[in-house]
């Protein structure tokens, strides 16, 4: 038989490796759609999204399927995400409020007031998921379910 301490440094091990595997000690349904919206970003910012309040010049390119729109506020990059191509397009298949949320505790989603995960521009009344352009980058978003959170 092995010593109680030689089992539980074997387990370690093991769960170390597994953990080093899997890549996140978070959410997977939130890490992989955080994925899912950093792929939709990387390869739509561009064709889906134009600077928010800018005049619309005809003989630019012509915005098919539009996603949102860029916009800068103190010194911050957004991407204004409409909300359905938040949730039926970008978050298919996933629970698109569990990823709000954690990007919104990761200071990578710009909440509005009170519970709203959106919020509106300074113009119109359309709300919009701001999205941090900093979500491009590598980072690890945690998502932590406490006894005071939301149940999900």
């Amino acid at each position: 038989p092995y010593a109680e301490e030689e089992c539980i440094e074997a387990a370690m091990i093991c769960f170390d490796a597994w953990l080093a595997e899997r890549g996140t000690d978070g959410s997977r349904e939130v890490d992989e759609g955080i994925r899912k919206l950093r792929l939709f970003l990387e390869t739509n910012q561009d064709s889906r999204f134009t600077p928010f309040g800018e005049p619309v010049d005809l003989e630019q390119r012509t915005v098919y399927q539009r996603a949102g729109y860029t916009l800068e506020d103190a010194g911050e990059t957004y991407f204004l995400v409409q909300g359905e191509v938040f949730r039926q397009e970008i978050m298919k298949g996933f629970d698109s409020r569990l990823i709000a949320k954690a990007l919104r505790d990761n200071s990578m989603l710009k909440a509005g007031e009170g519970n709203n995960l959106t919020r509106k521009t300074s113009v119109g009344n359309n709300r919009f998921y701001w999205v941090n352009s900093k979500v491009l980058e590598d980072i690890q978003i945690h998502s932590e379910r406490s006894e005071n959170s939301e149940t999900f």
